[in-house]
């Protein structure tokens, strides 16, 4: 029995890729590669299973990620979305992982047509360039070159598909004809592509503090960038958020700025303060984020080495700082 690895997102599109090519007698394998951006989510094995399929395999593609993010050289789309080069990164280390697994092709749910940047005719051809015959999209077969496992018949191309555009119309109805009842619905594409969270990442980048837990405090707190010091903050908006700062903080032996009263935000520089000046603009926003109001508050840095008894900002100087 041949054997294809599948590049497998938990959506539909890959579903179907999976199933149309499992139905031809063919030992399909998930696999799932893994970012601060796209995590491991078990639901992902939920679907899988679900669909008949088998349970997908975690790959960790982090340090192969950064560098694509911090110049990739097809360029990033709306935001920090980097998604060719993305796509081309998946794609070759898919095809890195087929004679550990005894595979002889990838499988992609990519669908001619569905997503402006990365998924028309010319950026698949890049995204599989020197793989074309071993790459094959099920879902938009018929709208693409024959690969080798078409030619050589261990493919059947008139079971495929030639599917292209948005609409989902033809997945639904292969997903009803494959049995499929559970799957997610149409995401609305990688974080990467939001226009907030990437320009967080894009300064990350900037002051050369990319790090794979400092993207995930990214995701689940408020965040400032401060021109003058050329600094971003991370604060925290919940206890959760704040036990999440000071994790992070004690795993990289580094301090956080914390009201003695314990009743507000917990503050991360990522880049050190150099100076007292620095370190007082720094408590003084940590005392804005507070509970108590229009009075000097204590902050301490998490070592206890200095104290601050310092006012808090006042909102309208606060917002100037946000991420929006």
């Amino acid at each position: 029995m041949y054997r294809a690895l599948l590049l497998y997102s938990g959506g539909l599109d890959s579903l179907l890729a999976g199933r149309l090519i499992q139905d031809q007698n063919i030992d399909v394998i998930p696999i799932k590669f893994v970012t601060p951006f796209f995590d491991i989510d078990e639901n992902t094995k939920v679907y899988a299973r679900e669909a008949g399929l088998k349970d997908p395999i975690f790959f960790d593609i982090t340090e192969q990620f950064f560098k694509i993010l911090k110049n990739p050289c097809y360029g990033f789309g709306k935001a920090a979305n980097p998604c060719i080069d993305c796509h081309k990164l998946m794609i070759e280390e898919c095809i890195k992982l087929l004679n550990d697994f005894g595979a002889s092709f990838v499988i992609t749910g990519e669908v001619v047509g569905e997503r402006p940047m990365s998924q028309n005719k010319k950026s698949l051809k890049i995204v599989a360039k020197n793989y074309a015959d071993l790459v094959l999209r099920p879902l938009s077969a018929k709208l693409l070159p024959e690969t080798s496992m078409e030619r050589s018949r261990i493919i059947k191309r008139e079971l495929l598909e030639g599917i292209s555009g948005r609409s989902r119309k033809r997945q639904k109805e292969l997903a009803n004809l494959l049995n499929i009842k559970k799957y997610p619905p149409p995401a609305g594409g990688c974080i990467l592509t939001e226009k907030q969270f990437g320009n967080k990442i894009k300064k990350l980048i900037e002051i050369d503090k990319l790090d794979s837990q400092i993207c995930k405090l990214l995701k689940n707190s408020r965040v400032l960038f401060i021109e003058k010091y050329n600094n971003l903050l991370i604060t925290g908006r919940c206890e959760r958020e704040n036990q999440m700062i000071q994790d992070f903080a004690n795993k990289k032996n580094i301090n956080f700025f914390f009201p003695k009263n314990d009743r507000g935000s917990y503050l991360l520089p990522l880049k050190s303060p150099i100076n007292e000046e620095e370190s007082i603009f720094y408590a003084k926003i940590t005392a804005s984020f507070n509970d108590e109001k229009n009075t000097k508050l204590e902050i301490l840095l998490s070592d206890y080495s200095q104290s601050f008894k310092v006012l808090g900002l006042k909102r309208e100087e606060i917002d100037k700082f946000l991420f929006k």
